[in-house]
């Protein structure tokens, strides 16, 4: 018999038998519980806050799957993640892509801030989004748990290197709404010494209903169910809350429910914002104008504007029926400095006319000059029952 040439046998253990018991050795490694431990501790290293995974599955190559995860102490469960990623080039430069796909995502309404600030850790980690970008993507829905209930569709968010830094785009669909996404823009920006997270949610143009709002601005709700918004928000939160910018349009505004459906107003009316901002969840600048065609309005409402904002009545009988009807409303306003100036703008019927009905004029900028109005007392009067 032939003897085995020495240098065979060596092939044989570098290229044949190494492989193999390394690659079972692995195998037995990655069903530890070391191994997982391992990975939580790189997850929490990533994420900021505690993880804790109940069973990490390869189901084929270059693919991971981790059932069972908690985030945040149990605050945040997802029943599985299917992890995989590849090396691409871009601009003749290498970079990796990560890929998380959830099946599903269910939230309470004390997940979302806790969301937001695993968020921020991300976004911050030390080693950065250079030479790196993020994809996941929900398969069958996110459900929230707010009032009313917001579920989100076909959700997709990428991190990635912008211009100033990494950034987070969020596009999504929202049941009901047509099939144009809505995107939310994530990115940590410099102020001075600290840094805060800005957000930028960008409607499509037929707009979303406004009650998608109402958990991060409360005070939305008094426009009613059947309200749309078309626009941007920028927000960011602070120590005293969410402040930010409002630009653009809320159609179909209830007007009843802005009094709080006492009948003091009724019809449907329109607000276009130029620019709103709010700090700490008040309004503090504002310029825009609103419209309403049809309605009426009650007399004792009626003093209440008038008391308010020093406008004068006009060509209304003693005996008129009460509530009044009116044909138009139209006016635009400038808030600043805690001060409210108010230009009427149903102009057919004149200038300086706030308020027409069949007949001609019912509220109007008065003969002699008016004294600038505190916002205070001017939003007090509108909301005053």
């Amino acid at each position: 018999m032939k003897k085995n040439h020495p240098l065979l046998l060596l092939l044989f253990f570098l290229f044949g038998l190494f492989p193999v018991v390394g690659l079972l050795l692995w195998s037995g490694v990655r069903h530890t519980e070391g191994y997982v431990l391992y990975v939580q501790w790189q997850a929490e290293k990533m994420l900021g806050v505690p993880v804790k995974i109940g069973k990490i599955e390869h189901p084929r190559p270059n693919r991971v799957r981790w059932r069972d995860v908690s985030l945040s102490d149990g605050q945040i469960q997802i029943p599985q993640v299917e992890i995989w990623n590849r090396t691409l080039k871009k601009e003749g430069k290498s970079y990796r892509q990560y890929h998380y796909t959830l099946p599903e995502l269910t939230l309470e309404t004390v997940c979302l801030e806790t969301l937001w600030n695993l968020h921020q850790n991300v976004l911050t980690r030390p080693e950065g989004w250079k030479g790196a970008e993020c994809f996941l993507e929900v398969e069958e829905g996110v459900h929230v748990k707010t009032t009313p209930p917001l579920e989100i569709q076909d959700a997709h968010l990428q991190i990635s290197q912008g211009k100033f830094g990494p950034q987070t785009e969020i596009t999504f669909l929202l049941p009901d709404e047509g099939k144009f996404p809505v995107t939310l823009m994530l990115q940590k920006v410099t102020q001075e010494t600290s840094q805060v997270m800005v957000a930028t949610l960008q409607t499509p143009s037929a707009g979303i209903r406004t009650s998608h709002l109402f958990s991060l601005f409360p005070m939305l709700r008094q426009m009613g169910n059947d309200s749309h918004f078309s626009g941007k928000i920028v927000i960011q939160q602070s120590f005293r809350g969410w402040s930010g910018l409002f630009s653009g349009t809320f159609q179909n505004i209830n007007l009843a429910a802005l009094r709080g459906r006492d009948g003091s107003i009724t019809g449907w009316g329109t607000l276009t914002l130029e620019s709103a901002r709010f700090d700490g969840g008040l309004l503090t600048q504002a310029k825009g104008t609103f419209e309403a065609s049809g309605g009426a309005i009650r007399r004792h409402f009626l003093d209440q504007i008038i008391l308010a904002t020093q406008l004068s009545t006009r060509g209304i009988p003693l005996d008129m029926a009460d509530p009044i009807p009116f044909q138009e409303m139209r006016f635009s306003f400038l808030v600043q400095n805690s001060r409210v100036e108010l230009l009427g703008g149903c102009t057919s019927h004149g200038p300086g006319v706030f308020l027409a009905g069949r007949n001609g004029p019912i509220l109007c900028e008065p003969t002699h000059p008016r004294n600038p109005l505190r916002a205070s007392v001017f939003f007090g009067a509108l909301m005053e029952k």
